[in-house]
């Protein structure tokens, strides 16, 4: 008989099939234990299988029964180490246990059916329903409980080290104290006589005026970038009046209703509220307290850091974020006063336009050649895309050398001093199109400009020139545009003007709508792209990793958010999170490259400065490459550790939308949704790599799954 693939597993296979497939009702031949060996890959003969069921039974004490019903002989299991009963009472006493979370009952439950037959699980599914379950997911409990016995019983020291902080410090509780002594105030004042009323008009009007008022007036959209409660910050002035107010209003009450005479109960009560600001100043205290974290001037530097240290680079910024943190540096720090940030959102006004074209610091003007009243308000505001003229263009130029070859080279030396030799080349838009005084003529005629690549300049820049070549021309798509800017137009101007000699980056926060459809060109050194001549969808090249390599090592600080537990808000979380993510692409990049030990001390660095404890593994911050990084160098430990936060904080998530009632559910379906393909990729990845974790995870996705499509048919 020919042998299977897996023979050397023969006994341990057969063990498990007649554990699983028998018990004392249920009996299977001797065909039919050959024919599941086969399953597995596994030949063998009738003597060598009764061989094996001795052995079972002598040295591992499982006893194999053997019956006769009629001319068939069946097998079975006799006695195990737990009976069925002893396996009931087992699982009853999980589920009804509170400190254990529904999901590990489950999975314990599904461990301990190993101890019984596959048909005797199926009496195992018991239904028991235990009020104020504990719900949180955070199932490591567990086996951290273990490792405590482990070190008592070992008499060893026990050290914790904390990665999450529970309780969020902006999260501050006042109990309405403000409030209520503000409205005790209010009604002091307006019940004080005429006098008293006339003095609430006057504060209420206050209040309104520089409140409520405002914010009818403005009438602001959702979804502002931050809070705007500075604009209202007069009517908190004038509350704070009612507030103080409240004071001598308890005063009032303790000598109306508790007798009391005004000094003791006016010393009763000051010393009282005392504990109001006493009370606000503790909760706001952690979440207000700015020492130690210097994230706003680090994380400037870090984009004027990222541009060349020479050529007088120029950066376009576009927000708040990635514009005043650069100006704070360069106007009091003193910090790369060669470099120049141009914010894109002011580049629209001509008064900015002016700034733009005067020196400053130690920066020379910008590459603008316009006169002001070819950008002065109103004109040039934006000029639009025409590429049906380029037809007709095209059409006079054939004309043109055509009479040219019959004699008369005139006709095209006139039309090239019109439009110039290449009427779609940058320069010559810009000259005979744009900035033409004849206001039929100022469209741009194409959805596809070109630059002529002056390769010299190219090569004396700095930048990194992948492979051997320049290419004559850069390629710029207007496709999808109606009209350009008079911000972007004077990006164009500046490209036209500085011929790669005077380096220009964006930052890598403004978004594509300000890009001018040029991101294709783009190479990041670091927080910042470079604008190249190179398309980068051909080259295959986005990221110069020598010099992002040195930015992020050498230069980048990071504001002191490796220090535990500072308090980081949801804004700087934003820059933290984009910090980790450059680490992720610059790590992806260099694995690429086949520098595999620049990678690893990358990625040790960017968990060094900014450490999980501080700034959370995220799925949007670049975490799951990072991760995958250390799969690919063999690090499989990190990885995991890594892995495992991702995959709790989904589930956290997914668990925490199910327990919602039916209404928030629904309007968190989406929600959802995300974090379940977020758990299910990162369980890809974890299969991928041959992690562990899959064995845990795996069986999660597809259970919450299920929960969710069972509440979407309720």
């Amino acid at each position: 008989m020919a042998r299977g693939t897996n023979q050397k597993f023969k006994f341990s296979y057969l063990m498990q099939i007649m554990q699983e497939k028998t018990d004392d009702e249920h009996a299977i031949t001797m065909p039919q234990i050959m024919e599941e060996l086969e399953k597995y890959e596994v030949t063998a003969e009738r003597k060598s299988i009764y061989a094996d069921f001795q052995d079972m039974t002598d040295k591992f004490g499982i006893e194999i029964i053997k019956e006769q019903i009629g001319r068939e002989t069946y097998y079975h299991v006799g006695s195990r180490k737990f009976e069925l009963a002893e396996v009931k009472l087992l699982i009853d006493a999980i589920q009804s246990s509170k400190f254990i979370t529904q999901s590990k009952s489950r999975e314990l439950i599904g461990k301990i059916k190993s101890f019984v037959s596959e048909h005797q699980a199926k009496q195992l599914q018991r239904q028991v329903y235990i009020n104020d379950r504990v719900k949180t997911m955070n199932e490591s409990v567990y086996y951290n409980v273990d490792d405590i016995h482990t070190a008592i019983n070992e008499n060893k020291k026990i050290k914790f080290k904390y990665y999450k902080w529970d309780i969020n410090k902006g999260h501050n509780v006042f109990y309405c104290l403000p409030l209520l002594l503000g409205i005790i105030g209010l009604l002091w004042q307006a019940y004080r006589g005429q006098k008293g009323i006339q003095q609430f008009w006057v504060v209420f009007f206050l209040f309104f005026m520089t409140g409520i008022a405002i914010v009818l007036y403005l009438n602001q959209t959702p979804s502002q970038p931050r809070e705007r409660d500075y604009a209202y910050a007069g009517s908190f002035y004038a509350f704070a009046i009612w507030i103080g107010m409240g004071v001598a209003g308890l005063v009032r009450l303790l000598q109306d209703y508790a007798k009391m005479k005004e000094l003791p109960a006016a010393a009763i009560v000051s010393v009282a509220c005392l504990f109001v600001p006493v009370q606000m100043a503790s909760q706001t205290w952690d979440d207000h307290d700015r020492s130690d974290r210097y994230m706003a001037r680090d994380f400037g530097q870090n984009y004027l850091m990222s541009l060349q240290e020479s050529g007088n680079p120029i950066i376009y910024t576009n927000g708040d974020n990635d514009t005043f943190p650069l100006w704070y540096n360069q106007e009091t720090e003193g910090f790369r006063t060669d470099a120049r940030t141009c914010n894109l959102s002011y580049l629209q006004t001509d008064w900015y336009i002016d700034q733009m074209k005067r020196p400053a610091y130690d920066s020379p003007s910008l590459p603008i050649t316009w006169d002001r009243m070819e950008y002065v308000e109103g004109t040039n505001e934006y000029v639009p895309i025409q590429p049906e003229y380029k037809k007709s263009i095209d059409q006079l130029y054939a004309e043109a050398e055509k009479q040219a070859l019959d004699g008369n080279p005139e006709a095209l030396v006139n039309v090239k001093k019109e439009f110039g030799d290449n009427p779609y080349e940058l320069k010559n838009i810009l000259k005979n199109w744009v900035r033409n005084k004849n206001q039929d003529l100022k469209v741009i005629p194409t959805d596809s400009i070109v630059i002529k690549v002056d390769k010299e300049a190219v090569r004396r820049s700095g930048m990194m020139i992948p492979g051997d070549s320049i290419p004559d021309y850069m390629h710029i798509s207007l496709k999808g545009k109606r009209a350009l800017y008079k911000s972007e137009l004077m990006m164009l101007e500046m490209l036209s003007e500085a011929n790669w000699e005077r380096p220009i980056y964006i930052a890598v926060s403004v978004g594509r709508e300000n890009q001018l459809n040029m991101e294709n060109h783009f190479v990041q050194e670091g927080l910042a792209y470079r604008f190249t001549p190179f398309d980068t969808s051909k080259t295959g090249v986005t990221i110069d990793s020598e010099k992002m390599y040195d930015n992020l090592m050498n230069k980048f600080k990071f504001g002191g958010i490796d220090k535990p537990g500072i308090y980081i808000d949801e804004n700087a979380m934003r820059m933290c999170h984009s910090h980790r993510r450059i680490f992720s692409q610059l790590v992806q990049q260099l694995m690429r490259e086949g520098k595999k030990d620049k990678a690893k001390a990358a990625l040790d660095y960017a968990e060094k400065m900014i450490p999980a404890y501080n700034v959370p593994y995220d799925w949007q911050n670049g975490a799951v490459q990072m991760a995958e990084a250390y799969y690919q160098l063999g690090e499989t430990a990190k990885a995991d550790e890594m892995m495992k936060a991702l995959a709790d904080k989904a589930v956290e998530y997914l668990t925490w939308y199910l327990s919602l009632d039916d209404n928030r559910f629904m309007i968190s379906t989406r929600e959802f949704e995300y974090h379940w393909a977020v758990l299910d990729a990162e369980v890809k990845a974890m299969k991928k790599y041959n992690s562990k974790l899959a064995e845990i995870y795996e069986p999660k996705v597809e259970e919450l799954y299920n929960m969710y499509v069972d509440r979407m048919k309720e």
